[in-house]
């Protein structure tokens, strides 16, 4: 026999039980797969970071913040269909020269978070700034760790800059060493400061409580240094 509704218009007991728990398995579904998603702080930041696309954690988990002494700088639709860039810099006074001196322009630390169709990304962007040195060229390195959340990497690259005649050439590491006179594990020093205290140890102290992670556990992912340092190697 068919179910009919009631004569004013509400269905019987019995169904509207069925569909409350019908809608409540597969928020659960959501929210396990979501869980199962966020497999370390990138991905955590990604999914539930600020502005980010709506989400199911798991109850008791609010939405993370960017790392401390971090202040947003912008936001913007970079193609259609919403692939949106979402941007903040750092405005602490930890973040420590290079060259053991004043740039003569300014450096930098930068985080974008990146919701693309073909696979979003978490992008840090660490500039030194340009320094003068004695060989009378301005050096400066820029280093970028992008992680991939569809593939569950993190890619660090660097480039190394000369500025000699108004023209701010791409050079070898060793050449940028050579010039500078630092070595690598000066550069090595310098951004491991940059992303492990300022960005990764902030974002854990930003998040306490919230976070699944911690400096001893960031979780799951493969990372590939993409630095050519050469003959410095």
């Amino acid at each position: 026999m068919a179910v009919t509704a009631h004569k004013d218009g509400h269905k019987p007991p019995a169904r509207r039980r069925t569909v409350a728990l019908v809608a409540l398995a597969l928020v659960a579904v959501l929210a396990l797969v979501h869980e199962a998603s966020v497999r370390n702080v990138y991905d955590e930041l990604l999914l539930e970071g600020p502005e980010s696309p709506l989400h199911l954690a798991l109850p008791g988990r609010g939405a993370v913040d960017v790392p401390t002494g971090f202040e947003r700088r912008g936001s913007g639709v970079e193609r259609a269909w919403g692939n949106n860039r979402r941007s903040w810099a750092y405005v602490g006074d930890g973040m420590g020269s290079l060259f053991g001196g004043e740039p003569y322009e300014p450096q930098g630390l930068y985080l974008s978070v990146w919701c693309l169709w073909e696979g979003s990304e978490v992008r840090v962007y660490a500039n030194s700034g340009f320094w003068a040195a004695p060989d009378g060229n301005g050096y400066c390195v820029e280093v970028h760790w992008i992680y991939d959340a569809r593939a569950h990497t993190l890619k660090r690259k660097m480039t190394f800059r000369r500025n000699s005649d108004g023209h701010r050439n791409r050079i070898p590491a060793d050449e940028f060493l050579a010039g500078t006179g630092l070595s690598r594990e000066d550069v090595e020093r310098w951004a491991g400061h940059a992303f492990e205290e300022l960005f990764l140890r902030g974002y854990l102290e930003a998040n306490g409580g919230r976070t699944r992670f911690s400096g001893d556990d960031l979780g799951r992912y493969e990372v590939i240094d993409d630095v050519d340092w050469g003959a410095a190697s």
